[in-house]
């Protein structure tokens, strides 16, 4: 389970570096080298909230956006350096994600940047809100165990 966080933390992570880099994303070696790490493994079940064919949109918490995540069997098949429309939008900014990445405890540290608003997840429907809700509710409690 620490891996799958650490993963979806990964590829937040590398998302966020083009805020410290003010480069084009998918031109900058380091995080194309990150982002290759992800390619290819699948998407954590607890994560019901994705779909098996996604793409996920990653913007800053102004709004700028960052990268697209494409999906495809519930698997990351890759990286989009243009918006597209998108299944789900995930708002983050650098320093929450590096703060996740480098914790001791990804999941607490998750979920605390959550509840505080640092971390933003909009689904584009009612029942992905609610699939949303429950897989949270579901990995705020593995975290007490964890």
């Amino acid at each position: 389970m620490r891996k799958a966080i650490l993963i979806m933390v990964l590829m937040l992570l590398s998302c966020s570096l083009v805020m410290a880099e003010d480069a084009s994303l998918l031109d900058n070696e380091l995080v194309l080298e990150e982002l290759s790490k992800v390619v290819g493994m699948d998407v954590p079940n607890f994560l019901q909230f994705v779909g098996d064919d996604d793409i996920i949109n990653v913007y800053d918490m102004d709004g700028d956006f960052l990268l697209g995540c494409l999906l495809e069997d519930r698997k990351i098949k890759g990286f989009l350096a243009t918006e597209e429309k998108s299944d789900l939008d995930v708002n983050v900014e650098f320093t929450t994600a590096l703060k996740i990445y480098k914790s001791d405890n990804p999941i607490g540290e998750f979920m605390e940047a959550k509840e505080n608003g640092e971390i933003v997840f909009e689904t584009k429907n009612w029942l992905d809100s609610l699939k949303l809700n429950v897989s949270l509710a579901a990995l705020n409690v593995y975290g007490w165990f964890y």
